[in-house]
């Protein structure tokens, strides 16, 4: 990554070391106390039955200190990323490594996304995401109600930006992956942030693209890359499409979901994951869900990344295409 604070929701091993740093905090909160009170009461009795004993003082004042770190040190970590809050992208992943821990577990709260009470809080800038209010701006100019007919929904995380940027011609060699927000080029509408997961998709992907599920709309979820090493994530997401599915078709649109595509270079020891995600949803799915398996396709057919995580405009073209030939 070139720029990685930037892009550190983006890079999945710097996330995946704030969930277990999150993680380590969380449990020196709990079980520190527990070990340093434990350790006191041993100290005192030995205290008692050698009250000369100078050492026994010494440890006592250490334990008492490290009992006051443990306690305090997460406290203080997490009240300087509120301070800083949300502008840069490191804090806005910080905080949503606490969504990934306690959401990711095969059990969400499904959401009824067609309540707008029900969204709860974006995790991005909302001004981005007026889909479901007003159709976006196109490439002529700005939109009518009709356009709100669109053939092709895609909702997804960098991958599906890029795939944008690429088909509308903004595509450059320093492609900014992390803008993300609701796009329409050629009847296709793009609902997308850079480095999201199931999190967003449930609280912002799916309120934002709503509008757009049609009679005849082909609605394409792209994403899972990014959460793709959380425990049991291929269930929580077939939980959450499966429970809502229906009511996303009520209005005759089709869902489908495309399969994580592979990795390589830095990231190809993500493509087992990838691998295992793929297989479990498939067969966890809905079948009211159509499988895309674009991942089988985009090996067979060759590709080429960026960074081992992005693709080039070429292999988005391919990916682009195939998905299209197959709705």
């Amino acid at each position: 990554m070139l720029n990685l604070l930037a892009t550190t929701c983006d890079d999945i091993a710097l996330a995946n070391i704030l969930v277990i740093v999150k993680r380590a905090l969380t449990l020196l909160q709990i079980f520190g106390p527990i070990i340093c009170i434990i350790s006191l009461l041993i100290i005192f009795m030995k205290s008692v039955a050698n009250p000369d004993d100078k050492k026994n003082t010494k440890t006592i004042t250490n334990i008492v200190l490290a009992l006051v770190i443990m306690l305090f040190v997460p406290v203080i970590v997490n009240a300087v990323m509120g301070i800083i809050g949300d502008n840069t992208n490191f804090t806005s992943c910080w905080k949503n490594a606490s969504d990934v821990i306690n959401n990711g577990n095969g059990n969400p709260d499904i959401i009824d996304d067609f309540d707008d009470d029900d969204r709860g809080t974006p995790l991005i800038d909302p001004s981005k995401y007026e889909g479901n209010k007003a159709v976006p701006k196109t490439e002529e100019g700005t939109g009518t109600d009709s356009q709100k007919s669109s053939s092709m929904v895609f909702i997804g995380d960098s991958r599906v930006v890029q795939t944008y940027e690429t088909l509308s011609g903004k595509w450059s060699n320093d492609a900014n992956y992390s803008v993300g927000g609701v796009h329409n080029y050629d009847s296709t509408v793009f609902v997308a942030e850079g480095g999201k997961g199931i999190i967003w998709l449930r609280q912002t992907g799916i309120p934002a693209a709503k509008s757009y599920f049609n009679s005849g709309s082909a609605v394409v979820i792209m994403m899972g890359v990014n959460d793709i090493t959380t425990i049991d994530i291929a269930n929580t997401y077939a939980s959450y499409i499966n429970s809502n599915v229906d009511n996303w078709t009520a209005n005759g649109s089709k869902i489908y979901f495309a399969a994580v595509t592979p990795c390589n270079g830095n990231y190809a020891s993500l493509n087992s994951s990838i691998d295992n995600f793929n297989s479990n949803l498939k067969s966890m799915l809905s079948s009211k869900v159509g499988w895309i398996d674009v991942d089988v396709y985009i090996k067979s057919q060759g590709y080429q990344t960026t960074d081992g995580l992005h693709y080039n405009p070429d292999t988005y073209t391919k990916i682009y295409n195939y998905i299209k030939s197959k709705v």
